[in-house]
């Protein structure tokens, strides 16, 4: 956790266990995001190159920023069964981009 009054110097880097222990505790089988990457393919691209996504990961921390991009999400309605032509019949969830979750 950043403290705001922490120096980029003073944050811990992110270590490689850490980061594949957090990817193997994203939930799969959801739909995916705005970029329609699953957690199935960003669990196989951390094990495949994860000094990569290490890097990527530790640099933003560094900044302390989360990429804009990664806090978008796509809205979509979900079917309660009752009456089609009632908003009430409907529940919105937010499918949050896999690589953000990681994150989180």
């Amino acid at each position: 956790m950043l403290v705001s009054n922490q120096t980029a110097e003073q944050v811990p880097v992110f270590l490689k266990e850490e980061m594949t222990s957090a990817a193997a505790k994203l939930k799969t089988g959801k739909a995916p995001g705005v970029d329609q990457l699953s957690t199935e393919a960003v669990i196989t691209l951390i094990r495949t190159v994860p000094d990569v996504f290490l890097d990527v990961l530790n640099q933003l921390l560094k900044i302390q920023e989360f990429l804009r991009t990664w806090k978008e999400a796509k809205v979509t309605l979900l079917w309660k069964g009752k009456s089609m032509h009632s908003a009430a019949s409907y529940r919105p969830i937010c499918l949050l981009r896999a690589l953000g979750k990681l994150l989180c």
